[in-house]
């Protein structure tokens, strides 16, 4: 969090540390603090079953977790009971960490591409998750601006 603060100060002073982001969209991008989101998301592993499953299957593979540890065997259904096992310090040390900018040289599986995430999130009205869960509909709202960001880069790199 001090690293954040200082990073801003400087940018704002003109000074350019190494690493730090060049363009405007990278500087109006923040991580996300997982400190944030820890209380909310411990809550929701006291649930039994949970509506808008698909904000957070979409995290979970927005982060490159694997399906079989999320969906019901040989499926693409959120199983909640396996979800909310996830839901620890792995998580939120994967939430930390993830940035929608520069080159990804992983290998991705078909469900962890843009397009399938894209896909999964459509027609998910936000006013109803709000009305379920404050921390789902900010889950959706960050996850929403991350594949935004995320496509943005990939087309501003191919050009």
């Amino acid at each position: 969090m001090l690293e954040k603060e200082r990073l801003r100060s400087s940018q704002m002073s003109g000074e350019r540390k190494e690493g730090a982001p060049d363009s405007v969209a990278e500087d109006k991008y923040y991580p996300m603090a997982p400190e944030q989101w820890r209380g909310g998301l411990l809550d929701l592993r006291e649930y039994h079953v949970i509506k808008f499953g698909r904000v957070l299957q979409s995290l979970f593979y927005l982060l490159k977790y694997d399906r079989e540890m999320i969906c019901e065997p040989d499926t693409n259904k959120l199983d909640f009971k396996l979800a909310k096992r996830q839901i620890h310090g792995e998580l939120f040390r994967r939430m930390g960490e993830f940035t929608p900018f520069g080159p990804k040289d992983d290998e991705f599986k078909e469900y962890q591409k843009l397009s399938f995430l894209k896909r999964n999130l459509e027609g998910i009205d936000e006013e109803k998750v709000e009305e379920y869960s404050v921390v789902l509909v900010k889950l959706l709202r960050w996850l929403n601006y991350a594949i935004e960001l995320t496509c943005d880069d990939v087309v501003d790199r191919r050009d």
